[in-house]
């Protein structure tokens, strides 16, 4: 494991989309993104607002919202460099398992969109139903699981 995420192959595997991965490599390189992904998400999910701030009753400037919506600033940019990092990885595999390359793109996708509907959801007055929440939720579920089975549990090209 510390010669697969040295930093002489950093490049290889989180930069660029080509070449192969087997599945050991795989979940080797996917585990540190994700994990830090994942604690960032679960801090975001414990800080982040119920909805819009109401400026008749709270001050325009409040510390803690500042220090909120930095975080999310922070997360934000995290899980874009997160996303582009596993993106690179999971395009190697699936190439290895004789898949399009370009699937990789589907899990970023899916995450991003069912977080920004769960955003939205909150601020949009019941435009977006608790079934439009769920429908999406499994249907990104069954995303990453269906990535977890392609490129972590069937075998490919490079074991």
């Amino acid at each position: 494991m510390a010669h697969l995420l040295s930093r002489a192959s950093f490049r290889f595997l989180y930069r660029e989309d080509e070449g192969t991965l087997g599945r050991a490599a795989w979940w080797t390189a996917v585990a540190p993104p994700a994990l830090t992904l994942f604690v960032m998400a679960t801090i975001w999910l414990a800080i982040m607002p119920a909805g819009a701030r109401d400026l008749a009753r709270d001050g325009f400037f409040d510390a803690r919202s500042v220090a909120t919506y930095a975080y999310l600033l922070l997360f934000a940019f995290a899980t874009l460099i997160g996303f582009v990092m596993i993106y690179n990885v999971t395009a190697k595999r699936l190439r290895d398992r004789g898949r399009p390359p370009a699937l990789a793109g589907l899990l970023p996708f899916a995450l991003f969109f069912d977080g920004a509907m769960r955003w939205l959801a909150g601020r949009a007055d019941g435009a977006i139903t608790p079934a439009m929440l769920w429908t999406l939720d499994v249907l990104t579920l069954a995303v990453v699981i269906w990535t977890l089975i392609e490129c972590g549990v069937k075998k490919g090209r490079s074991a």
